[in-house]
């Protein structure tokens, strides 16, 4: 019994008693010992290492969904009461081969747990990581100076004031024209967006160039004129263009915003450079 936890692989040959009697004679000099480091080399002898999970004798290719456990429970800890990385990166890969091997409840659950550790650590890492980044722009490894958040977020503020101020003055001078196909399906989804500008102060004025009419456009004026595409240089619908509204006197201009459609904040981005 003394010897069952040596596994079922293991045998040796049977020892005669005149052997027994040998090993234990005092005149013996290979009586079974421990190898000191300094001892002198006529006295050293071969260390006897026992094959089980304490002495980490054993490898982890050889473990089997039975002793897996039992192995995991041999392993360190550190203080927050996790595996080490260096553990966790051996007995990974062997948990989910035994895990598509045998998918059974216990070998599934093992696998999802050491690898919820080993995400666990990856992220606590990754966020102390980002922490001293902000906070030391000198451990930035790019190289460039890494801007506390506040500080973006301030810098972000300032430019949505910019782009509000911009956006102001144009309500008072610029007309949008939405040229578009009523039979579009991106022409009706851009109508939304138009319309969110013609609320927030913008004159619309809408051009179909199919003949269809979309009714829900909030526009000054909406008509059938084929002839703007080409007037306009458009390729593509829906186009959204900025008309200077003094353009009917010959001081003012018009701009192609976009062949294509645009979403509420790039619409504002263009209109805010126009106005610049």
């Amino acid at each position: 019994m003394a010897d069952s936890g040596r596994g079922w692989f293991w045998y040796e040959e049977p020892v005669e008693e005149e052997q027994i009697e040998a090993a234990e004679s005092p005149e013996s000099p290979k009586s079974t010992a421990v190898i000191r480091e300094n001892a002198p080399e006529e006295h050293q002898t071969a260390t006897v290492v026992p094959q089980d999970f304490t002495g980490r004798s054993i490898k982890v290719a050889d473990i089997d969904e039975n002793s897996m456990d039992r192995y995991i429970e041999s392993l360190p800890r550190t203080p927050g009461g996790t595996l080490f990385a260096k553990d966790l990166k051996e007995i990974l890969p062997k948990s989910l081969e035994l895990a598509v091997d045998n998918p059974s409840p216990v070998n599934v659950l093992r696998y999802f747990t050491l690898q919820r550790m080993t995400m666990n650590k990856s992220e606590n890492f990754a966020t102390e990581s980002r922490r001293l980044v902000m906070l030391s722009p000198e451990l930035d490894e790019m190289g460039g100076a890494v801007r506390p958040l506040k500080l973006r977020e301030e810098a972000e503020r300032k430019e949505e004031r910019e782009v509000g101020s911009v956006l102001a003055d144009l309500r008072n001078r610029v007309i949008l024209v939405y040229v578009y196909q009523g039979g579009c399906p991106y022409c009706r989804q851009g109508v939304s967006e138009i319309n969110i500008l013609a609320d927030e102060g913008f004159g619309v004025v809408g051009i179909s160039l199919d003949g269809i009419i979309l009714n829900d456009l909030k526009a000054v004026s909406n008509i059938h004129e084929p002839s703007a595409a080409s007037y306009y240089g458009i390729s593509s619908v829906p186009a959204l263009l900025a008309v200077d509204s003094e353009e009917r006197d010959g001081s003012g201009y018009s701009v192609v915003m976009s062949n294509g459609l645009l979403n509420l904040s790039e619409i504002k981005l263009r209109l805010a450079e126009i106005g610049k």
